[in-house]
């Protein structure tokens, strides 16, 4: 079945949001990413990463994929022509974990959190018996709090991890391969590794660019790759 834009309600998130077969909503990334204030795919994937982060935190790794599922995207190219690229599809608490997660100096993203906070609390919280609309106000605003200090103690568990990287690798945007392996879980044969650098460096060309070399104390000069190049080398070699 072709899923179908939702258009009801005048607010642009409501416009993109999509009901698959089963009446489950949902939001794909791509469609969402300019309005977060994204112009880039690979700030996507990390503002995503660290949702994901904080929900396996709170609720386990199992609620983290019913929320945020990776898939793809088809791009139309014009004369019938289309390419398959990475997504997500993102469930309302999916896409507001992502917006908490965001910028809240940017304007998209405070719209976004405003958005996403209050119609996930609408849909979980209805007021008590002879309650009122304040009773389901006080309510959202005692949960967006909770998952405040749920997403700070996230991150904070992160925050080593996250601060050895940048030592390690600089500019969060591009990786070594084994850089990217440290940091999203993959193994580290160097073998491995040999293989998914030269897969990327082909990716990279493809593209018409070269990896960006950079000296390493340990390794001398290495190459380092965008995050979304290491994310399809790493898929397209197996282990």
């Amino acid at each position: 079945m072709t899923n179908q834009i939702d258009t009801r309600g005048g607010s642009p998130f409501d416009a993109i949001m999509q009901v698959d077969a089963e009446g489950n909503e949902y939001w794909s990334a791509r469609q969402l990413m300019a309005h977060f204030g994204y112009a880039r795919w690979a700030h996507v994937r990390d503002g995503i990463g660290r949702a994901k982060a904080a929900i396996i935190n709170t609720l386990g790794e199992s609620a983290a994929q019913d929320h945020i599922d990776p898939g793809v995207h088809m791009v139309d190219l014009g004369s019938g022509a289309t390419r398959q690229v990475d997504d997500f599809r993102l469930t309302r608490y999916g896409a507001y974990m992502w917006a908490m997660n965001g910028d809240p100096r940017k304007e998209e993203i405070a719209k976004a959190q405003t958005y996403f906070a209050t119609k996930t609390r609408e849909a979980e919280i209805t007021p008590a018996p002879g309650g009122d609309d304040l009773d389901l106000l006080y309510g959202i605003l005692d949960r967006i709090r909770e998952d405040r200090s749920r997403i700070q103690a996230a991150e904070g568990r992160l925050d080593t991890t996250e601060a050895r990287l940048e030592a390690i690798e600089g500019h969060h945007d591009w990786f070594t391969a084994l850089g990217y392996a440290i940091k999203n879980g993959h193994q580290r044969d160097r073998a491995y590794l040999a293989r998914v650098g030269a897969t990327a460096s082909r990716l990279m060309r493809t593209r018409g660019e070269k990896p960006v070399k950079r000296d390493d104390a340990t390794f001398g000069e290495v190459n380092t790759y965008p995050t979304d190049v290491l994310a399809e080398a790493f898929r397209s070699v197996q282990p």
